[in-house]
């Protein structure tokens, strides 16, 4: 076992294997192999060419291995490889997180391609785009990279996340387009007819109360109880922005929602009940209905 005290040379490959194994023994299953490669090559700031070409010859410091096997302890107890390094890829852009946001998920990107395929045709336009729950504020700052002249809001009732999103905007280079507005939901915003929005975005919280003890310790250990709980049925974001749209919306303005699996039938209903219309269903790469287009004009 690789360890401090090692007298033998130990190389990246050596490294990896030795920690895919304690990792493996850990319980992290299926994906030892990745993470084991990620720690190494994050915790030493080595790139994957390197790892390839070097990994048989290049003797690893007794420092580094220290430094390596550390950040493998974090993983073993649970903490995902986006927290330990603090960053998450999202459409393909470099996220900075902390504990203050929800870690960004691959499912969520289901939001942009809806988007895209909404506004096709109109990426060069002036377009006004708020994002509740921003947190990270991955999805608005994704949409204003493939949009060069819309302007977005994002609203967060946390503070603690708008500076991450704040930081993030400036970091890639949007910041200049974007502002953020601390609020619960709608309750510190106004709208006017000159004000309204071309595109709302949300992945708001949308699990329920009582099955969140239940998640992933990956989960319920690192990711912000305020950007899961959807209250007792999950529905509560949706509750109060849904009917709120006709004051937010342009006229030919549209939304989209994020949802959780199996919500479809219960967001029908609060549809149908604020007078708006479902107008599309997108499904991520497992064939779930992971976001929903709501327009009140059809």
């Amino acid at each position: 076992m690789v360890g401090p005290s090692s007298l033998m040379p130990i190389t990246i490959d050596m490294l990896q294997k030795d920690i895919a194994q304690r990792l493996k023994d850990a319980g992290c299953g299926e994906t030892s192999q990745l993470d084991a490669r990620l720690l190494i090559r994050n915790t030493l700031n080595l790139s994957d060419v390197e790892m390839l070409a070097h990994g048989r010859d290049h003797v690893v410091a007794i420092s580094d291995i220290d430094r390596v096997l550390e950040n493998a302890n974090k993983r073993i107890d649970g903490m995902p490889i986006s927290r330990i390094f603090s960053n998450r890829e999202f459409w393909g852009l470099p996220f900075y997180i902390n504990e203050h946001c929800l870690d960004p998920r691959p499912d969520t990107e289901t939001l942009i391609e809806a988007a895209l395929a909404l506004f096709k045709g109109r990426e060069h336009e002036p377009l006004r785009i708020i994002d509740f729950g921003t947190g990270s504020g991955c999805i608005l700052v994704s949409l204003l990279s493939e949009f060069p002249n819309a302007y977005g809001v994002g609203v967060d009732i946390s503070e603690g996340a708008l500076k991450v999103a704040q930081r993030n905007a400036k970091s890639l280079g949007v910041a200049d387009r974007i502002d953020f507005v601390c609020s619960d939901w709608v309750k510190a915003l106004s709208f006017s007819e000159g004000g309204r929005f071309d595109l709302l975005v949300s992945n708001p919280p949308y699990i329920e109360s009582d099955v969140i003890p239940n998640l992933q310790r990956e989960v319920i250990h690192f990711d912000p109880a305020l950007a899961l709980d959807g209250g007792d049925k999950g529905l509560n974001p949706y509750e109060i922005l849904i009917p709120q749209l006709k004051n937010i919306l342009s006229k030919d303005g549209k939304s989209l929602f994020e949802i959780g699996k199996d919500q479809e039938s219960d967001l029908m209903r609060l549809i149908e009940k604020a007078g708006a219309n479902l107008s599309r269903e997108y499904r991520d790469l497992a064939g779930i209905i992971r976001v929903v287009e709501i327009s009140l004009w059809g």
